[in-house]
């Protein structure tokens, strides 16, 4: 299976030669979007047909791997998610076979380590990746200091070995060490210091306590009975004063065109009447106030919220929009990030230049070494417009360095020539390095 990655119109794709033709798999891919698989869709050009799969934004597993191990959350996220897609094909027809494991082409989130994975109709059982082969990746780029990390990727290797491997299995291992884990947390808080520090109080102390606790709901509940009982009181008072007026003073009856003698209909009307007025202003007043507040919690569940981008189409247009900005706020441009592994070149070489007026002084202190926008991936951080979360990264070996793209949404530059997705290109004193609007200088320190 030869794969093929190229840019174009601002979106990143994975390219597959498509072979059979109008299978029902093809349908479902294409035609339903599953959480947990990349956007296909079919393209024909010169007589032949591709699938077209949507990476954009995202980073292959091998890619990552590189820059960072993998630690406890990001594998109880992949394999999660793993297991998840696994159990989801069946009520699609989708057999598990056609699962591209290949690292290569397994797409993650940076920011989240959420895994998108490649269904492939065409797939070769023979020539693939298998499960034993992605386990034994996971091994070799977990974390091994964490020791949560290296037993849940060893007990994913185990199951895989044992040649009766379930998606269900999976997924109840992983419920398992959720629960362990938040008894574990619970043991911790709740040790026995704690405990007799809750239980042994004086009387002084108990009664406060409890006399607090004790207070709270019946005045919750007259406060939320006060405004109606108010409200209803009003109502009665009003209109029994309006019958009041008329059975007292019948002679107004006249000035309305009503005779004397119906003093008892014409004062039940005009009470009624204004009950209703009552009763409808109280209604409006609060609906107004309902309608206010669900505002005022829609405005709080909003605060620091990222939209949920799905598909091609929706993610270029978020991305052109100010949204996509605000997820980056603007502040200074960080140089270094103590996150992530790698060996560290001491001194290095920089990069220097400017971006949208800012000027950049970068140290490349250590290989691989990331440049993007997302904090905590990447090693050097340029918060403008146009840069990708993990943009370009830039490795040493042999005496020589080298920078590669990282399936960026504008690209990466060198001397002025774009680099392909996943091209290595060597880079010496006095080249210049173009990211976006980044205009860089790779010089010696």
């Amino acid at each position: 299976m030869k794969m093929e990655f190229r840019r174009e119109s601002g979106g990143s794709y994975m390219i597959l030669p498509r072979g059979s033709h109008n299978d029902f798999r093809e349908k479902m891919i294409v035609g339903n979007s599953i959480d947990g698989l990349l956007p296909v869709y079919i393209r024909n050009i010169n007589n032949e047909s591709f699938f077209y799969y949507d990476i954009h934004s995202k980073q292959s597993l091998s890619s990552l791997v590189t820059v960072r191990e993998l630690s406890n959350e990001d594998l109880k996220m992949f394999l999660g998610c793993l297991s998840e897609l696994q159990c989801r094909l069946g009520e699609y027809l989708l057999d598990n076979g056609k699962i591209v494991l290949d690292p290569e082409a397994i797409m993650i989130n940076p920011q989240n380590f959420k895994p998108s994975f490649c269904y492939y109709p065409d797939k070769s059982e023979t020539e693939e990746v298998s499960y034993l082969e992605l386990a034994e990746v996971i091994i070799q780029n977990v974390n091994h200091e964490d020791e949560a990390a290296t037993e849940l990727a060893y007990g994913y290797y185990e199951l895989v070995m044992s040649g009766q491997y379930d998606p269900g299995d999976l997924f109840e291992r992983l419920v398992e060490i959720e629960s362990n884990e938040a008894e574990k947390l619970f043991c911790e808080t709740m040790n026995p210091e704690t405990v007799w520090q809750t239980v042994e109080m004086t009387g002084e102390e108990e009664n406060f306590y409890f006399k607090e606790a004790s207070s709270d709901e019946p005045e919750d509940v007259t406060r939320f009975l006060l405004v109606p009982m108010c409200v209803c009181s009003a109502i009665i008072l009003v209109a029994g004063a309006a019958y009041i007026t008329v059975f007292l003073n019948k002679d107004i009856l006249n000035y309305i065109g009503i005779a004397r003698e119906s003093y008892i209909v014409a004062g039940s009307l005009l009470a009624g009447i204004i009950a209703i007025l009552l009763v409808a202003i109280f209604h409006f007043t609060v609906k107004k106030k309902e309608k206010q507040d669900e505002i005022k919690a829609e405005e709080e569940r909003n605060i620091d919220k990222i939209p949920i981008v799905t598909g091609k189409m929706e993610q270029e247009e978020y991305e052109r929009s100010s949204d996509y900005n605000k997820e980056w706020p603007d502040e200074d441009t960080v140089l270094l990030s103590e996150e992530g592994s790698g060996v560290n070149l001491g001194k290095g070489r920089r990069l220097i230049g400017n971006a949208e007026g800012q000027s950049l002084n970068i140290e490349v202190h250590k290989t691989p070494f990331v440049i993007g926008k997302l904090k905590g991936r990447a090693d050097g951080v340029i918060d403008i417009k146009g840069i990708s979360r993990m943009h370009a990264r830039i490795v040493f070996e042999g005496g020589r360095y080298f920078i590669e793209d990282l399936n960026s949404t504008n690209g990466t530059y060198v001397n002025m020539r774009e680099l392909e997705r996943g091209e290595r290109a060597e880079i010496e004193t006095g080249d210049v390095i173009k990211l976006a609007g980044a205009v860089l200088t790779f010089v010696d320190t």
